[in-house]
């Protein structure tokens, strides 16, 4: 009877430690398809506040990179609804050694609105291969 409990101990300890596998390369695992990778975004951060004026200048600076050649950045405003994008930049090396990526700073100016309005700024890092990755932060656009 006692070497029934202990087997089932063991057992459920061996159970315990095999749920905590952890893949070995988990980038390379969720970041490919059919041997194409998608690009990866580390972060996007926007500066100044979460409220801002029409015209207002605010910077946003993304920090990507991908194992395939980038083709370009997008940012997309999004706004009642409706997305229109604000500007495609071609890629330009930028790699940033602290980073271990490639940092980018773009410029976004506010648009008008007659109301207050939620906005959601998008940056999409698009491959060469066709595969892509988007990114947004949000932002209130007073009139």
């Amino acid at each position: 009877m006692n070497s029934i409990k202990i087997f089932f101990v063991f057992l459920s300890i061996g159970l315990v430690f095999s749920s905590c596998y952890k893949e070995e390369n988990w980038v390379d695992d969720n970041s490919q398809t059919e041997n194409k990778y998608y690009p990866v975004i580390q972060k996007l951060v926007k500066t100044g506040g979460d409220t801002i004026s029409a015209g207002e200048l605010i910077k946003l600076t993304v920090n990507y990179w991908s194992n395939d050649p980038i083709k370009s950045l997008e940012l997309t405003e999004t706004a009642n609804g409706a997305d229109k994008s604000i500007q495609v930049w071609g890629y330009t090396d930028s790699f940033n050694e602290e980073a271990y990526a490639e940092v980018t700073t773009l410029d976004y100016t506010a648009s008008t609105f007659s109301d207050t309005t939620d906005v959601t700024l998008s940056v999409t890092v698009l491959n060469e291969n066709g595969l892509s990755r988007k990114k947004s932060v949000e932002v209130v656009v007073i009139p």
